[in-house]
């Protein structure tokens, strides 16, 4: 649970309150709402996550954003290809 990690990071659970059960069965859902596709795939958005999580670490990227925006940036980096057909 590559987002799990990455949310704990930067403090976002606690910050807006998110339920970790929730979160989990969410995290589950979008995971298999990933189509078999050859490469707009869950492990797509994993490495699409990873990248935004180290533009906001090492490109000093989050300097500029609120906690919400990152939640925002983060969440739509999980999600940015989901349900995409073959």
């Amino acid at each position: 649970m590559t987002c799990w990690h990455i949310l704990q990071f930067w403090q976002l659970v606690p910050e807006f309150n998110i339920r970790e059960d929730t979160l989990f069965r969410w995290l589950e859902h979008v995971e298999r709402s990933y189509r078999p596709n050859p490469y707009h795939n869950a492990l797509h958005a994993a490495d699409v996550l990873q990248t935004v999580h180290y533009m906001l670490l090492e490109g000093d990227a989050a300097r500029y954003l609120s906690k919400l925006e990152i939640l925002a940036l983060l969440i739509s980096a999980v999600v940015h290809d989901l349900e995409i057909e073959p």
